[in-house]
């Protein structure tokens, strides 16, 4: 456990300057040349700064796809509680890793003559909207796994957060400028061949190890709950057992009837991918809406980050009352889920790269669907929760068309 810890942190560390060595020139307005080519075929700089910045754009998608397939894995093996003191926890995580890069971006030289000139990065109230959004449609992901199960559900927002993405980067939608692709055909098979793999992976099933005894994860769990339950027997009376159970008692989403869950789960995934789909478009708003502002959207994270933070502590407050202060605190779960909130950043800001290189309608579609298959990774190769014939063919299967999907999208860009 701790050799993973240290390896996740020194993968955070080279992930981190591998961002900031890769962002785009800072308020440089007049980097670029209009003209690829010149009239005997030849390379201009345009052309190869070009090249240059869809290299860097496909790194940070990488690097993106890397770390959001992997960030959950610290807490694979503990109980996050109900999941609202763990977001929270996460986002401290986010927001730490964004005052870092604040930091080291605050003491980047600008891209122009003056190498030693340092521009300060500006603080952005409208890239608050964007953090608000996301930590929004972060809150519903735990009703909609209880609601629908973690497949269905991930299936349902990931669906709708590829297309709103997408969509508001090439369609125009929600104040963002259209950016069409060079190949309109590739762009939009592509998307259809990645919305496929996405669906192929609600048939690949996850099987819980069995222990020693044959008892599987849940039963386990089962067993050192009762165990609990009999403990704390020896110290209390049966008036305070049953207000403690009460109190240990499973959330709104369970005093639910199965049609009005599914209802309600359906309508809270749509919505968290909605939300999630959108969250980019305030910093893209303003990278398009004045030239002279900063063109690399590393500059406008910290102010996008402060939004989910904000957001965030504000649903614990309100959380904490309607709990009665009494909320459920998991301390196991501390620094995992701010270990998960930085490698949470870490992705989220090589995906701003990956839009200000590739534009939203090339690296969204990639960056929201391909993490699916680093995250099977694990679950075949470390878990071993995923076995049989049947699933690893259904694997195959969404591996060959999300790969499929990203090659045909990156090649539209063309």
């Amino acid at each position: 456990m701790k050799s993973s810890f240290v390896f996740l942190c020194i993968s955070a560390t080279l992930a981190v300057l591998t961002i900031t060595s890769a962002a785009p020139g800072r308020g440089n307005a007049n980097a670029t040349i209009p003209a690829n080519r010149t009239q005997n075929g030849t390379v201009t700089c345009a052309g190869l700064n070009d090249q240059k910045k869809a290299l860097e754009g496909f790194i940070a998608a990488f690097v993106a796809i890397l770390f959001f397939g992997s960030n959950f894995v610290p807490v694979k093996k503990i109980d996050t509680g109900d999941g609202v003191f763990f977001q929270w926890i996460m986002c401290m995580g986010i927001w730490l890793c964004a005052l870092v890069t604040q930091l080291v971006l605050s003491f980047h030289p600008n891209n122009n003559n003056n190498l030693n000139q340092t521009v300060p990065v500006p603080f952005e109230p409208e890239a608050l909207l964007g953090g608000f959004l996301w930590a929004t449609g972060n809150m519903f992901c735990v009703p909609v796994i209880k609601c629908l199960g973690l497949g269905l559900g991930m299936l349902i927002w990931g669906t709708v957060n590829c297309l709103g993405g997408w969509a508001s980067g090439r369609f125009g939608l929600f104040g963002v400028e259209a950016s069409l692709p060079g190949n309109e055909a590739e762009n939009f098979s592509g998307v259809a061949l990645c919305l496929l793999g996405v669906i192929m992976f609600v048939f690949v099933k996850s099987e819980g190890k069995k222990t020693k005894s044959n008892e599987t994860d849940d039963e386990r769990a089962h067993l050192l709950f009762s165990k609990k339950i009999q403990a704390e027997t020896e110290s209390t009376t049966l008036k305070d057992m049953s207000k403690a159970s009460d109190d240990l008692d499973d959330s709104w989403v369970d005093r639910l009837n199965p049609k009005v869950k599914k209802i309600v789960g359906t309508v809270m995934a749509i919505a968290a991918g909605l939300l999630f789909g959108v969250s980019f478009d305030p910093v893209t708003h303003l990278e398009q809406s004045n030239c002279h502002n900063p063109q690399n959207g590393l500059d406008y994270a910290f102010s996008h980050f402060c939004g989910i933070l904000l957001t965030s502590t504000s649903y614990l407050i309100i959380y904490c009352f309607i709990k009665k202060n009494k909320p459920q605190v998991i301390g196991e779960a501390i620094l995992p889920g701010l270990l998960v909130g930085v490698m949470w950043a870490i992705a989220y800001g090589a995906w701003f790269i990956a839009n200000a290189n590739l534009t939203q309608t090339i690296s969204y579609p990639i960056v929201a669907t391909a993490p699916g298959l680093v995250s099977a990774l694990w679950g075949i190769f470390i878990f071993a929760e995923i076995r049989g014939v049947k699933n690893l063919v259904f694997f195959s299967f969404a591996c060959a068309l999300i790969i499929g999907g990203s090659v045909l999208t990156a090649l539209s860009k063309s």
